[in-house]
């Protein structure tokens, strides 16, 4: 059964909902706005109400349904959650915080309030209190690839190479067909002196998706470190065939050239 599975709900719960599920989110909005008038004190039902809205990024009405829902369930950690990530869309980021203490309150190891809570401190520059409440999230969702995704943000721009691997790694593990974590882990690699690890990375991520530039680019900085400079621009020109205003192809080719003359 899924996160969405309550019985008796009617039936314009049921096409709402298989419409939202398949992504079809302005087709899906009227069934639930209507399931939501048959049935005012079910959260579920305006909960996905709101990712609909959100999806069609129309925040201010996501957090209208959701404020109507917390009539009847003022504590609700669900909608509060909601909420606070809507009002986060509007930029209003102490009013999604208040709301995110909100759901913690009701539920300390709410992960999904956790992993916004921590999204939102990184956004405010709270940057220890947001490593601290990933951390948290993690540890109640440990597979949580956005999770991870914040974690991994919060290490690499605060020097912590070592968990910026760790979270790559995860992500990886988590994501085998998404060529950007491979670029990504492969860009550190090179830079803590394992070319021939970085190099495998990349050829893995074009293996999956072939011009991908991000791999494309950290594969002829590599080339570019150990002086191979025709290969480098090889890459470069590669890559540049197909993304031509991609910065970083163009900023390695031109410290290749640079090197070769």
């Amino acid at each position: 059964m899924d996160a969405f599975s309550v019985p008796d709900l009617g039936e314009s719960y049921k096409v709402g909902k298989r419409l939202h599920l398949d992504g079809r989110h302005e087709e899906a909005v009227p069934y639930l706005e209507r399931a939501q008038k048959e049935n005012p004190d079910d959260p579920i039902i305006s909960v996905m109400l709101a990712q609909s809205f959100g999806m069609l990024g129309r925040p201010a009405d996501a957090i209208r349904c959701i404020d109507e829902a917390l009539k009847a369930m003022p504590d609700g950690p669900v909608l509060l959650t909601r909420k606070g990530i809507e009002l986060g869309r509007l930029g209003r980021l102490d009013e999604a915080l208040e709301c995110l203490d909100g759901a913690l309150a009701a539920d300390g190891r709410h992960a999904e309030a956790l992993k916004h809570k921590a999204a939102t401190l990184h956004r405010l520059d709270r940057i220890h209190e947001a490593l601290a409440c990933v951390k948290r999230s993690l540890e109640c969702r440990p597979d949580d690839p956005d999770a991870l995704k914040i974690w991994y943000t919060i290490s690499r721009e605060t020097g912590r190479r070592g968990d910026a691997i760790r979270c790559l790694d995860e992500l990886v593990r988590l994501r085998p067909d998404d060529p950007t974590y491979l670029a990504h882990r492969a860009l550190h690699l090179y830079r803590d002196g394992s070319p021939g690890n970085a190099i495998h990375d990349c050829e893995t991520a074009l293996a999956i998706e072939p011009g991908h530039p991000d791999s494309l680019a950290v594969k002829a900085l590599v080339f570019c470190g150990l002086g191979l400079r025709d290969r480098a621009l090889a890459c470069c020109d590669e890559g540049l065939s197909l993304h031509p205003d991609h910065v970083e192809l163009r900023r390695v080719r031109e410290r290749a050239l640079g090197s070769r003359g």
